[in-house]
Order: C-alpha cells, then structure tokens, then sequence
C-alpha cells in the first residue's frame, strides 16, 4: 500500500496518510486539502508543507478524531469522537462503527481505511 492517497471529490480534495508514512514525507507534501486525514504519530509533527480546512487524525488514543473504543477476540469497535466534515459536503456525527475481524490487519490500518470510507462519502 501506498503512504498516502489523494481523493478529489466534487472539486474539493482530501489527503489520507497511512500508517507508516515516513515524518519526513509527509512533511513535504504540498496542497491544500479540505482535509487531512493523519495517523496519531503523525498528527503532532510539523511543520507541514500542506494546509488542510480540517486536520483529521487517527489511531488508538481517544484523543483522537476517529479512535479504537473497544477490542475482542471477534471485532474492533471504532468510535468517531466528534463531528467531522465529508469531502463534497455534509458531516459524520459522533458514532461506534464496527470494524469486524481484524485479522491480520493493525488497528491502526482498518482506522485510516474507515476514515477514508467515511470522510470520502463511500460510507453513509
């Protein structure tokens, strides 16, 4: 998988880092974004190349924008902490979503992917 994707959607366009995106990568890339969708371990870097309307991060810690609320030998829980903006209009409220069997898949990785589903529109 790639460190990051970018997603345009209705003219307004939207950067998702994924876990293990070097600090230094992220650091040079440019654009403005609606939004930025960042791991924990990023979200405190900087300074950013980038400029984004919302900063968006992810990752086990609640204080996190989209976070892990719960794990059990058959599912992840992810809890959206907040009310966060969708690219090409609209907002996800605070809700649990169920990320199912992780398998062999780090938490961190079903989080960027739930967030790129949610803040894309792909998920309603």
């Amino acid at each position: 998988m790639a460190d990051f994707e970018i997603i345009t959607k209705k003219g307004e366009r939207m950067i998702v880092l994924y876990p293990g995106c070097p600090a230094e990568q992220a650091a040079k890339l440019r654009g403005h974004y609606k939004i930025a969708l960042v791991p924990e371990a990023l979200s405190e870097t900087g300074p950013w190349a980038l400029t984004a309307g919302s900063f968006i991060s992810y990752g086990p810690g609640r204080r996190n924008h989209i976070s892990v609320s719960s794990i059990s030998a058959d599912k992840i829980m992810a809890a959206v902490e907040r009310e966060l903006p969708v690219l090409g209009g609209g907002v996800i409220e605070r809700q649990e979503v169920e990320l199912g069997n992780a398998g062999d898949a780090a938490p961190e990785q079903l989080l960027a992917s739930l967030g790129r589903d949610l803040l894309s529109g792909a998920l309603s």
